[in-house]
């Protein structure tokens, strides 16, 4: 499970840092695209999963996969509010 946590967070981050530099949206709308992002890319994995016959797809792969996504969005924030001090 923390390795499914750990390979998301710097996805996350990627994808906030991203849109942050090639949208003007507000800070809490890129946040959440990123999380959306990274949830519909495991999603696809895990769905993928499913139809190969030695892999197992897995909820909590999805759950544990899209909290990495948050938590790695959320440094970009917490390290945009940091710079800003």
């Amino acid at each position: 499970m923390i390795v499914n946590v750990l390979g998301f967070v710097p996805l996350g981050f990627l994808f906030a840092v991203w849109l942050e530099q090639t949208t003007r949206w507000r800070r809490w709308r890129g946040y959440a695209f990123a999380v959306l992002m990274g949830a519909l890319i495991s999603l696809g994995i895990e769905v993928t999963q499913a139809f190969i016959p030695a892999r197992d797809s897995s909820m909590i792969d999805l759950l544990c996969n899209t909290g990495g996504t948050t938590i790695g969005a959320g440094l970009c924030e917490a390290t945009k509010l940091i710079a800003h001090r």
